[in-house]
């Protein structure tokens, strides 16, 4: 039942700003005895996490280049490769089928990326109508058209841009852009001319891409809020911090599906078993 001042500014003083570094201040607060039924001394009873007001350098890319890439475009696919990359995107299934770097495949049974509209409804799906009201994102998850397919290439950087059509006024883009270096940068557009007030099936349940790759990338790494899944509404119980898990364990065997896993806060994760490691970072536009 006591209060005290503890001056922390000469401790944070001598931080500067760097590259892909964050400062954050962090409270603990531990049992001291064993006085009291359940907690035993050095029990955490409450934490509390603060970001502190030092932002990052922009991040520098070092410019590393590869063998030459080249790009063969015929009818029914258009395939960027050199000595150690391949990717090749399918015109007739209109999907991405393969991702090769240094000889491995990091695609899963050819299903590569493809533009995702849907999630699996949850309890409160149902109850508010969603998934019938919305069906027509569920289709548009498996059945592309597309109106635009192009590949450049400049500087040994490859550029491959799809655009499907959803419906007459509705537009989605892809742009692949593949390094020499074996990386894929991705972006994606959502277009809609509509010009009605409102109308039900702009409510998308997701927007992006889905994939799957193999089942050994299970190894996951995250800079993040955890360990446990919180969201939005419910995260003020976790910290952001470096995380190593697997994917089973990001996984929790709800009665009924539920938004399943979730980290808001995510700076970057990466996949990998061993030295193989697959990095996604996002970055605000």
């Amino acid at each position: 039942q006591e209060s005290v001042s503890i001056d922390i500014h000469s401790e944070i003083s001598s931080l500067k700003p760097e590259i892909n570094t964050e400062y954050f201040l962090n409270f603990v607060v531990l049992a001291k005895t064993d006085n009291q039924p359940f907690i035993p001394k050095g029990f955490i009873v409450a934490h509390d996490q603060f970001r502190l007001p030092i932002e990052p350098l922009a991040r520098t890319v070092k410019k590393e280049e590869g063998p030459s890439l080249k790009i063969n475009d015929n009818s029914e696919m258009v395939t960027i490769c050199s000595e150690k990359v391949e990717f090749v995107f399918s015109k007739t299934e209109k999907i991405v089928k393969s991702y090769k770097v240094d000889g491995f495949e990091y695609i899963s049974k050819g299903f590569g990326f493809q533009p995702n509209f849907w999630r699996g409804p949850t309890d409160n799906d149902y109850g508010n109508g969603a998934p019938s009201r919305e069906q027509f994102w569920k289709e548009m998850s498996h059945e592309f058209k597309i109106n635009g397919c192009q590949a450049t290439i400049e500087n040994n950087v490859a550029n491959l841009t799809v655009i499907y059509g959803l419906d007459e006024d509705c537009f989605y883009e892809v742009n692949y852009q593949v390094l020499s270096t074996g990386i894929v940068n991705v972006k994606a557009y959502y277009t809609c001319t509509q010009k009605d007030e409102y109308n039900e099936s702009d409510c998308i349940p997701r927007i992006g891409l889905r994939f799957r790759i193999p089942v050994e990338l299970h190894n996951v790494d995250y800079f993040g809020r955890g360990p446990e899944e919180n969201y939005c509404d419910r995260c003020s119980g976790t910290q952001i911090d470096l995380y190593k898990t697997t994917a089973e364990d990001l996984y929790f065997p709800y009665v009924r599906p539920q938004e399943n896993g979730h980290h808001i806060d995510t700076r970057w994760l990466a996949v990998h078993i061993l030295a193989l490691k697959w990095s996604f970072v996002w970055e605000k536009n």
